[in-house]
This record gives structure tokens, sequence and C-alpha cells, in this order.
């Protein structure tokens, strides 16, 4: 049992990073300012120990999580070694293709989008320009390495008091990384940045209730998402949690084998 205990501890460190989760928004009188960073992304916090950050981007390159060699299955020393040079030669693969990558950033376009969305509502919160805000937006795009599993999440990260909930927009527009053209991806993060901001902030207002599950969506968005995001092992995998929603959109948290959700996987994703 103990060693079941170190596998399971080990995968989720290497499927979520070290990230500490909050559960519940604080009220809207402790969420009156926003930052919005504009600094590469911390992929311990942000994402997986294994992924691959590019230093003067907003972009993060790692395996699918449905990829066996994401869950961190360490067998043996041999076996980690060989998993991890198999990692980096996968993203290093990917990272080489991406020339106007190397130094996208999402804060200018995200920043735009949120004070446009701000102005339109009767919201007290403040974008500001300093990094002392009540709460901080990391935005990114994650980029498979798997060919079987190819797919771009575009991300915001939302960091109150250290603790993260991740937002992710799942595109498929793109078969393989050699398909990846700067225009068709920067409309692709127009569109992703926006959808994700209108969910976060309907989440920060109580709208979306994640216990609510809506069997019905999974018809319409199984297609589109698969069944699941993680698989750890043989046995335990971590599934798409269809959330009911006004617009009946493909909106899911995570559930695992043993019903847990946000108390170890703080995301929620958008599929169209």
């Amino acid at each position: 049992m103990n060693l079941l205990k170190l596998f399971l501890a080990s995968s989720f460190i290497f499927l979520t990073g070290c990230q500490t989760f909050f559960h519940k928004y604080p009220s809207k009188n402790e969420l009156q300012t926003v930052y919005v960073s504009s600094d590469y992304v911390n992929k311990t916090k942000y994402s997986s120990p294994r992924d691959k950050t590019l230093k003067d981007a907003q972009v993060v390159i790692g395996l699918s999580r449905n990829d066996a060699s994401a869950t961190g299955f360490m067998l043996s020393d041999l076996t980690l070694a060989f998993d991890i040079i198999n990692i980096t030669s996968k993203t290093k693969e990917v990272s080489d293709q991406l020339d106007f990558l190397k130094t996208q950033k999402f804060d200018k376009l995200v920043k735009s989008q949120l004070e446009k969305k701000l102005s339109a509502s009767d919201s007290s919160i403040e974008v500001i320009n300093k990094n002392n805000a009540n709460f901080l937006l990391v935005p990114f795009v994650f980029i498979s390495a798997s060919p079987d599993d190819f797919h771009l999440d575009f991300t915001i990260g939302v960091n109150i008091k250290n603790k993260v909930r991740m937002y992710h927009y799942r595109s498929k527009y793109f078969e393989t990384v050699k398909d990846i053209n700067e225009e068709e991806f920067n409309q692709i993060s127009e569109v992703a940045f926006d959808k994700i901001l209108t969910l976060i902030l309907n989440d920060m207002d109580n709208k979306i209730d994640y216990l609510a599950q809506d069997k019905s969506l999974e018809e319409k968005c199984i297609p589109l998402s698969g069944k699941t995001w993680a698989k750890i092992g043989f046995a335990m995998k971590v599934n798409y949690n269809y959330v009911k929603n006004e617009k009946n959109e493909c909106i899911a948290n995570l559930k695992d084998n043993f019903g847990v959700e946000f108390s170890g996987y703080p995301h929620v994703f958008i599929f169209e």
C-alpha cells in the first residue's frame, strides 16, 4: 500500500506539477485588482516538471497527459533515465520547428480582452500593471509533443495567494506541429482566451456548479475531448466530467477513479 501511495504521489506531481489549489473563489471584496503576467511560465507551478518551457515565450511543450511517459511511472532508475531521454527528445523535436512561437507571449492580448469584458460589466475589478495585485493571471499555450495525441491547450492559470486553478481551451485544429502557421494560430488564440476569460468571470460570480454533472453532454463532447485526460499506470484514469451550463457548451472538470475532483486536479477545460 505504501508503494502504491508513493507511485500515485509521484504521478500526481508529473501530471499537475507542485500546485497548491484553491477550491472556492474568495469574496469579490478580496478580488479588486488583477495583474496579467508577461513572464515566461513556471512549469513546476503551472504545468509539469517534465515539460519544456521556452525562456522568452509563454509556451510550454510536453507529452500529452494520456501518454504513459507523462505519468511518472518509475519502475527503476534505468526506466526513469530512458523515460527522460524520450521526453527530452520529443519536446526538442517540437520546439525546433516553432520559430515564431519562440518569442510568443499572450499577456497583451489577454489584458486587452479582460479590460473590455470588465468595462462592459458592472465589475469593480481593476487591471493593474504591478505584480502586487489581489490575483494573478498567467496565460500560456501548452503544445503536445505526442504525435498520437497532438493538440494545443491555450491556458490561463489563476493564482490567488499562491493557490491556483487552471483553465484550458483545447484546440485540435492543427493535426501536427508542422501544420501550425502564425496567422491561424493567432486567430485561434483570440477565440481561445476570450472563451477562457468568460469562463473565469462566470466562475468568479459562482455561475458554474462543478458538482452539477450533465451526462447528456457526453454524446456531443466526448468526440471532441476523448473520455480520459490522463492514465496512471494500468488501473487509474482521470476522466473529463462534463458540467451543466446555460449554453450547453463542452465544459469539463476532472474526476479520477476514486471520485477526486478539484482536491487533486484544479483544471477546467473548454472543448469546441
